[in-house]
């Protein structure tokens, strides 16, 4: 392995443990493709930059750190460090154990949080570069939430949502549109073009809410104070589509093209009674037939007096 691969599995390996999702050993070997011994070698370097190593009861390892740092000696005591330690053989165990100290100390070492950010930051301008360019990229061992395994993915990128951390794209091996989540990709690289057909809605725009179709459908809506401010809050974009009503009850207006209904259709179930639907009639007819399908349960004690 050559220092260059070495460093980037070592910026990956910081990304990976700043997360929200805490890893085994045999995970981090998994997601670095490297030996059991080589992690715990990148985990002592680690510590020895300075970054707070630690695992929890269940042997799944994070970085822990405190809201300030403070740096391991102040100028003064540097300055008479340096004094003490010159008259000491260069071969002393402490004058080179101090010495690397010393020199850590007047280096700026960022946090875990931030080289994390600067990582997401890169793999947002990546992104960014495939969508512009139609270029299909590979998310490597990326670990979706309803699976424990990790697995590199082939997509066509076709959509980016930064601030809600959010990636549409189109993925060969699921022949369709899904969506990803940028905390969980550590590493992008560019893909050859599949050879096998792929399903024709790769073709068309997505709407706002990550979907696509052969056909845009016009929908009309009235908000709520409360399902206005949820929509813009879930999908930043959807204020430029939103219109003040001279309504008391739904003093908002929604208006916009969509792709599919089952995004819309997911929010309007989940907000019952703050929002009104002018048109299509397909969508009351395409929500009617969902709540078919939910099931309701009802607990009820008899009680004597």
């Amino acid at each position: 392995m050559n220092e260059q691969q070495k460093i980037l599995r070592i910026f990956r390996l910081i990304h990976i443990l700043a997360g929200n999702q805490r890893k085994t050993i045999k995970q981090l070997q998994n997601t670095l493709e490297v030996s059991q011994s080589t992690i715990y070698k990148y985990l002592n370097l680690l510590e020895e930059l300075g970054y707070c190593v630690d695992k929890d009861e269940h042997d799944k390892y994070f970085i822990f750190e405190p809201d300030h740092r403070m740096p391991l000696f102040i100028e003064e005591e540097v300055q008479f460090l340096n004094q003490c330690l010159s008259g000491l053989p260069n071969n002393n165990p402490y004058k080179i154990s101090l010495s690397k100290k010393i020199q850590l100390n007047g280096l700026f070492i960022p946090t875990a949080q931030e080289l994390k950010q600067r990582m997401y930051t890169r793999l947002i301008l990546q992104i960014n570069e495939a969508i512009t360019n139609q270029l299909w990229i590979t998310l490597c061992k990326y670990q979706s939430a309803d699976s424990s395994t990790s697995e590199d993915r082939i997509v066509l990128p076709k959509k980016i949502d930064s601030e809600n951390g959010q990636l549409t794209a189109f993925d060969v091996k699921r022949n369709a549109i899904r969506m990803f989540k940028i905390h969980r990709i550590t590493k992008i690289e560019h893909a050859e073009k599949p050879a096998q057909p792929v399903n024709p809605e790769i073709l068309t725009p997505v709407d706002l809410f990550g979907l696509t179709g052969p056909l845009p459908i016009k929908v009309e809506l009235l908000l709520s104070q409360r399902a206005k401010h949820l929509l813009e809050e879930e999908y930043p974009a959807a204020g430029s589509f939103i219109t003040p009503e001279n309504n008391t009850l739904f003093p908002y207006r929604y208006v916009s093209e969509i792709r599919d209904f089952k995004g819309v259709g997911r929010f309007i179930l989940g907000l019952p009674g703050e929002i009104q639907i002018i048109s299509p009639i397909e969508l009351i007819a395409y929500l009617l037939e969902r709540m078919k399908g939910y099931t309701f349960i009802s607990n009820i004690q008899t009680m004597s007096v």
